[in-house]
């Protein structure tokens, strides 16, 4: 038995037994309110937002004009992929539309061979692997930093520590690739 009341220009369900549910003209939930204090809102059936003791679990993609995250202490965003099988990973997408133009992945293994990747324009850039070797433009660092110069148009890289110049002003190195390969 519910009870509908209008009270100071609130709508306000009550139940005999404590509990809230409200369906739609199919019989498919459109949210539920339980006497402990669970509420859990549904789209076509499928429970899509709940709330726990701890917090409030999201099932589907939350769209935002932006995120704030605000702790006391510490402010943690933690991205958890629950597959199983031989990889799974988590990732942060940057795009103007739908596609992933941008990113950062963190993949795990069962292998034991994780590592974290960052891509531009679609393409991955560079990778951490789990030995802690880095790769520029190369996703298998042999080296602890393994840099791959995939231009056709610069024969070299350079590294330069201080001023951007190289007439003196800072150290610098530079590697050239002599074969033209």
């Amino acid at each position: 038995v519910y009870e509908i009341l209008n009270v100071g220009g609130n709508l306000t369900l009550r139940s005999a037994n404590g509990g809230v549910a409200a369906d739609d003209n199919n019989g498919r939930k459109l949210f539920f309110g339980s006497p402990g204090g669970a509420f859990s809102i549904y789209y076509s059936g499928s429970n899509k937002l709940q709330t726990t003791s701890t917090g409030v679990n999201v099932n589907g993609n939350v769209v935002s004009d932006g995120l704030v995250v605000d702790g006391e202490e510490a402010s943690l965003i933690n991205i958890r992929a629950c597959a199983t099988g031989t990889l799974s990973y988590g990732r942060v997408a940057f795009s103007d539309d739908v596609r992933s133009r941008g990113y950062i992945d963190y993949r795990h293994r069962d292998s034991g061979n994780e590592f974290m990747n960052f891509a531009i324009a679609g393409s991955e850039r560079l990778r951490i692997a789990s030995n802690g070797k880095i790769g520029i433009n190369n996703n298998n660092p042999t080296h602890p930093l393994h840099i791959v110069n995939t231009s056709s148009t610069f024969n070299s890289a350079s590294l330069i520590r201080g001023d951007t110049s190289t007439s003196g002003g800072g150290a610098y190195a530079t590697f050239t690739n002599t074969a033209n390969s």
